[in-house]
């Protein structure tokens, strides 16, 4: 311990020498600087000094070689010597009118000087709107030739849509034509009168592959006869199988109320389908009484079993409409 302690203490004074000894030497350093430092500063000053003097001398020998006239001159700038011309006549009379005929010169020659742009400038306004009505008369030009082509193209393509109409209606009516020699020489021609034509069976017009048999043909059949005239009754005639007031207040009048004549009845359907054919804002909701498919399925049963004048019912029907004969209520 004794040892480390007096070689700690050792290092310590090395060290403190060391620091010392490059302490001194920067000191020594930084003092030659600054007495360097010091000495150019000094040199400069003397420069400074130096070049003053001369400058100085040389000015004075400029001044003192022409003492004579710096003085007249200088006396002359303050006014001490007065010249009577250049006072009297050229002060107040000359140098007022050289000014005043100058501004008016001036002010010609600036007059003049806008004669040129303003000749400029309407020139370039006249060619500007030149310009500007032959590029309007170009587009008005183009414009009048795009809608004229415009126009052609519209008129051909009306033209060949009437000619196509006109074709169509031609062909339409030929069809028609030819269609009408083919239903007066098939079935017109050839149908024969016969007896208790109504006790005759209906089928469709073209009757089924059914030659030989002594049918009445119609557009669909019976029950497609039937299906045109209801569809045009509750579509045309709205409210004619509607009460006209639904409720307790209906009732109540249909329980309290006379039963109605046969031509009042009539009188009331006429103006139920005048009502129906006004608005469809007027059209009640209530369910129908006739025209609903209770009383139109029982018509058509009560029809085939005891009106229909055959044996046997037999329809050709799609599957569709097979299937929605199926489904009913009570199925065929």
């Amino acid at each position: 311990m004794t040892r480390q302690q007096t070689s700690f203490a050792t290092m310590r004074k090395n060290e403190e020498s060391e620091i010392k000894k490059m302490e001194g030497a920067e000191a020594k350093r930084l003092e030659a600087f600054n007495a360097k430092k010091m000495l150019e500063r000094s040199r400069r000053e003397a420069k400074k000094i130096s070049h003053k003097k001369v400058i100085s001398r040389v000015l004075g020998k400029q001044l003192m070689s022409k003492i004579k006239v710096n003085a007249f001159t200088f006396l002359r700038d303050v006014g001490h010597f007065k010249d009577t011309f250049d006072q009297e006549v050229v002060q107040l009379d000359v140098l007022p009118w050289l000014i005043n005929e100058t501004s008016k010169h001036v002010v010609e020659m600036k007059s003049l000087n806008s004669y040129p742009n303003t000749l400029i400038g309407n020139y370039m306004e006249t060619k500007a709107n030149m310009h500007t009505e032959q590029v309007k008369a170009y587009a008005e030009r183009i414009k009048a030739r795009r809608s004229a082509e415009q126009k052609a193209k519209e008129d051909k393509i009306a033209d060949k849509l009437r000619r196509k109409l006109e074709k169509e209606a031609k062909k339409k009516a030929e069809e028609i034509a030819r269609l009408r020699e083919e239903i007066k020489v098939k079935f017109v021609d050839k149908a024969a009168p016969i007896d208790e034509i109504l006790k005759q069976e209906f089928t469709e017009v073209d009757g089924w592959l059914q030659d030989g048999k002594p049918v009445v043909t119609a557009l669909g059949g019976w029950l497609g006869q039937i299906m045109i005239v209801l569809n045009t009754v509750a579509k045309y005639y709205p409210q004619i199988d509607r009460p006209v007031k639904t409720g307790r207040s209906g009732a109540r009048a249909s329980e309290t109320s006379r039963p109605k004549s046969r031509a009042s009845e009539k009188s009331q359907g006429a103006k139920s389908a005048k009502s129906g054919k006004s608005g469809k804002s007027e059209v009640s909701d209530a369910p129908r009484q006739i025209l609903n498919p209770g009383v139109v399925q029982h018509f058509i049963y009560t029809y085939i079993s005891e009106k229909l004048k055959t044996e046997k019912l037999s329809m050709r029907v799609d599957y569709r409409y097979e299937k929605f004969l199926n489904e009913l209520a009570n199925p065929l």
